[in-house]
């Protein structure tokens, strides 16, 4: 495992040091796409170039809106090394949202997909700024720091074109006839996105390949570009003006090197009747030269530690989201000293879902994997059949996808008979044998937040704790200083519940828009808003967000306390506690999943067993759906939406028995 010093402590040495001494090690695995090490590190050099012809350099803000996917990771990867700060975007904003998320971090340029499970970006931002949208430069006071806007299936072949055409350590795993349309990037635009018509078989992206139909040159199992990559802003390249395709040896580096000029063109263009701007052969154009690879090569050589990497958004479950700054420095570091906490290493062949625009997919999936040296698998949008046959297909040995996932997944794969014998002990229990399974309790809950750039807190995923400190989240991973303070923000003895606050280099740089002196304390610690106390060993309980704990009666209560004890009972699944207002008093509501038939009072009198009885639920609603929870556009629990629902729909114990909606 790479030591965290400072020969790898950017994107860029950490690219080329397993380039060179792990090049053929698969570093992402999607369901139609695979990259290696030194293709990776090819690719993004390749790409930076294009980006830097584009007018992104160090420093450039860059959103990027589009689902899990190699070509993802490879995007981020080829702006991130060369100083560009990197802004994921969730692919679940609304445009009202996406605007503002685009203006607190001050966007300049924006690569967003066209459409993903019925979002319509570019729409979307037309119907708020207008046609301002279609030219290039934009100029709208609403977001006055964007300039460009490309879509992800204009840079379809660039992302796939680094490598040369016989290579079959980058490859697609369907032929065309087994692939369906994909959104993922680099693979395939199968229709006009303003006509809907199938795309020409010149330059845009074909299906399944990143190529255009006919034009393929190698067997399926390669994915070297056989056409030029002249791609558009936002649309295919008229046919008329295509170039022909380049043959195998064009896209060798060795006989054609990007030095020498690719011919990749980045264009913008006008928009046409149809919506999205079509490129024609009077737009301006952006060729990669051997000066862009001079001056991105040049730019990669700057990058430092301490340079920003990225800005992160919150969930913003309690508030607007928080645009959060990240140096590489600091997410590299952050995410090494939780890798033995999660049981990653070189030979490790992680699976993770969770999305690339939170911490938990971008540091817990694609940095965490590109820092220990192992392979990432993901897929764009998780489903029971497709991700057991990528599972067992993959050999994957370490699963990190959400509870609820994994109890599903469990019961399919028993009525598919899928071999998952490759996972290993830290993955998630539900899909282990069962003699490999802890006692509840007795695992860590990893523990972390955007601020911290993941987990912060945790012990190793295969090992029990110690007895006394079953349920909590482990202890903080070195180089994290944790303490518990009180209201006026004074350190409280072990065994007391107060705010926990972070120090330490691992944790954010800053947030967009806001002073130092707003977010620190006078001697560095970060306050969270998240309540613990620490035991005298060290271990951290979590007891609940700082603005979720309320009074009944005087009295105070801690949802996440509730909780907890609320999961411990049999039949339940999961459950969400929160205050609601009934007859002018503040009531504890709960919302539990649960199986078979449960009645209300059979769980309030089990509570009443383990919880005092003010913290005891007085309204209740039985769900048997996750689905059935409102959350917001990052996956977390919507509260004002839960006690509403809770209000609308919850029933008070004793009145009534309340099946599964």
């Amino acid at each position: 495992m790479p030591e965290h010093t400072a020969a790898t402590a950017t994107i860029d040495t950490l690219l080329r040091r397993h380039a060179a001494e792990r090049g053929n090690h698969p570093a992402v695995i999607d369901p139609h796409t695979r990259t290696t090490y030194a293709d990776l590190d090819a690719t993004a050099r390749r790409l930076a170039a294009v980006f830097v012809a584009a007018g992104i350099t160090k420093g450039t803000r860059v959103g990027l809106v589009a689902p899990n996917s190699v070509g993802w990771v490879r995007i981020a990867l080829a702006l991130t090394r060369f100083g560009a700060v990197l802004v994921p975007m969730s692919t679940l904003l609304k445009p009202p949202e996406l605007i503002a998320q685009l203006r607190a971090a001050a966007v300049e340029v924006l690569i967003t997909t066209v459409e993903f499970r019925g979002h319509r970006y570019l729409d979307g931002l037309r119907s708020v700024l207008g046609e301002s949208v279609d030219t290039t430069p934009i100029y709208h006071s609403e977001l006055p720091a964007l300039r460009s806007i490309y879509t992800v299936e204009s840079l379809g072949n660039l992302i796939v074109s680094g490598l040369r055409a016989d290579s079959t350590s980058t490859r697609d795993l369907h032929t065309p006839a087994e692939s369906e349309p994909k959104h993922d990037l680099g693979a395939q635009l199968t229709q006009d996105p303003g006509t809907g018509e199938p795309p020409h078989t010149g330059t845009g992206p074909g299906p399944a390949y990143g190529l255009a139909p006919g034009q393929r040159t190698q067997p399926p199992a390669t994915t070297g570009s056989a056409d030029t990559p002249d791609g558009g802003r936002h649309m295919r390249t008229d046919p008329a003006s295509a170039p022909p395709p380049l043959s195998g040896d064009s896209l060798d580096p060795a006989r054609n090197p990007i030095e020498a000029g690719s011919g990749v063109k980045i264009s913008s263009g006008t928009r046409s009747a149809h919506g999205p701007a079509h490129i024609h052969s009077a737009s301006a154009q952006f060729a990669v030269t051997p000066a862009a690879t001079e001056v991105a090569d040049a730019l990669t050589a700057t990058v430092r530690p301490a340079d920003p990497m990225l800005i992160m958004f919150t969930s913003g479950s309690r508030g607007l989201p928080k645009g959060v700054i990240h140096s590489h420095g600091n997410a590299l570091a952050a995410v090494r000293s939780g890798l033995t906490a999660r049981c990653i290493d070189a030979e490790t062949r992680l699976y993770l879902p969770m999305p690339f625009f939170w911490v938990g997919g971008f540091g817990g999936g694609i940095l965490s994997a590109l820092a220990a040296g192992a392979t990432l698998v993901t897929e764009e949008i998780p489903r029971p059949e497709s991700t057991l046959e990528l599972l067992e297909r993959e050999r994957v040995t370490l699963f990190r996808g959400w509870p609820d996932q994994a109890e599903a997944l469990a019961r399919r794969a028993e009525t598919l008979g899928t071999d998952l014998s490759a996972l290993r002990p830290g993955s998630l229990e539900a899909l282990l044998p069962p003699g490999q399974r802890a006692r509840p309790g007795a695992r860590a809950n990893l523990f972390g937040m955007t601020e911290s750039f993941g987990p912060y807190c945790g012990y190793p995923a295969d090992t029990d704790m110690p007895e006394s400190a079953h349920g909590s989240c482990g202890r903080p991973f070195d180089g994290m200083q944790v303490r518990i303070a009180d209201p006026a923000g004074h350190p409280v003895p072990a065994g007391t519940i107060g705010e926990i606050q972070l120090r330490g280099p691992h944790i954010l740089r800053g947030i967009c828009g806001r002073a130092r002196e707003d977010l620190f304390t006078p001697d560095g610690y970060y306050p969270t808003g998240d309540l613990g106390h620490l035991d005298d060993a060290g271990f951290l309980f979590y007891h609940g967000r700082r603005d979720d704990m309320f009074k009944v009666n005087g009295a105070t209560v801690y949802p996440g306390e509730v909780e907890k004890a609320l999961r411990s009972l049999d039949g339940v699944t999961g459950a969400f506690v929160t205050d609601i207002d009934r007859s002018d008093a503040a009531r504890v509501a709960a919302a539990v999943l649960v199986t078979g038939s449960p009645s209300v009072d059979r769980l309030r009198a089990a509570t009443k067993e383990i919880l005092s009885s003010f913290k005891v639920p007085s309204t209740w609603l039985l769900l048997d759906s996750d689905a059935d929870i409102p959350r917001g556009t990052t996956g977390k629990v919507d509260l004002a939406a839960l006690r509403k629902l809770l209000t609308d729909r919850g029933v008070e114990a004793g009145t009534a028995t309340a099946p599964p909606h």
